[in-house]
């Protein structure tokens, strides 16, 4: 996918489906990484970090639009493209987090692969 490409990312019904996608990826990411289970709700703050460190940050904030909104739209968009292997983003994110990366910059990485930039 290329960022000149991300216009569906102003789409704020899309980004209420991918803040269900986030928050599943973080939980169940953090669940293998902690070997128990967690249940988190990712902060639009912390979702607004990872859109200034991944690439999307490129594609610029439309008036009325947070990074977070940015964020929570691509993973909708690309879960509803089939674009987004769920077991293999959670493993990504998972194995990040093992090796000491914290949840914003596991996603931002998580972007800038599926994103390839």
């Amino acid at each position: 996918m290329k960022l000149d490409r991300l216009e569906p990312l102003y789409n704020k019904k899309l980004a209420s489906l991918g803040d269900a996608i986030v928050n599943f990826l973080a939980s169940a990411s953090l669940t293998l990484a902690r070997t128990r289970p967690v249940g988190v709700k990712v902060s639009d703050r912390v979702l607004d970090k990872v859109f200034r460190k991944s690439c999307l940050s490129g594609i610029g904030l439309p008036r009325g639009y947070r990074g977070a909104d940015i964020v929570e739209a691509f993973f909708g968009y690309m879960w509803l493209k089939g674009l987004l292997n769920l077991e293999h983003s959670i493993d990504f994110l998972a194995e990040e987090i093992r090796g000491g990366s914290s949840l914003e910059e596991a996603f931002s990485r998580l972007i800038d692969e599926l994103l390839a930039c």
